[in-house]
């Protein structure tokens, strides 16, 4: 049974693209997801969080503008790390700008993370913003 706001529970995953299922949204202008990742292996590399949104002409998903966070992790010191992306109509000069997209979040959506680690644990949690 999925939890109501986690779009991925804590788990451990390989190099790879995860994608969440799609997203109906009703009523949200907005949403801020967070990223926690937690490297368990050796290996360093990169992670990026973007959230998708469908081509209304042809159904393809595609990056909304804008709404990509990257980093990258150390040699597997398993200490706690990650990003917020808030996605919100009207956002301009906060503190956290890398991570604010002045965009309208729209009625369907989907979250896709992308990792280099050869294993890497992380979680992605969703909070809608009306």
């Amino acid at each position: 049974m999925a939890v109501n706001g986690v779009l991925f529970a804590t788990a451990s995953r390989v190099t790879g693209t995860y994608t969440s299922d799609e997203i109906f949204n009703p009523v949200a202008r907005g949403v801020r997801l967070n990223l926690v990742i937690s490297p368990t292996g050796p290996a360093t590399g990169a992670w990026a969080l973007t959230v998708e949104v469908p081509d209304p002409v042809t159904d393809t998903w595609k990056p909304l503008l804008g709404t990509s966070v990257t980093g990258a992790t150390g040699n597997g010191t398993g200490a706690l790390t990650g990003a917020f992306l808030t996605i919100y109509p009207g956002l301009t000069g906060i503190a956290d700008a890398a991570g604010a997209i002045n965009q309208h979040l729209g009625p369907r959506w989907r979250a896709k993370v992308v990792t280099t680690l050869d294993t890497l644990s992380f979680s992605v949690g969703a909070d809608y913003l009306i």
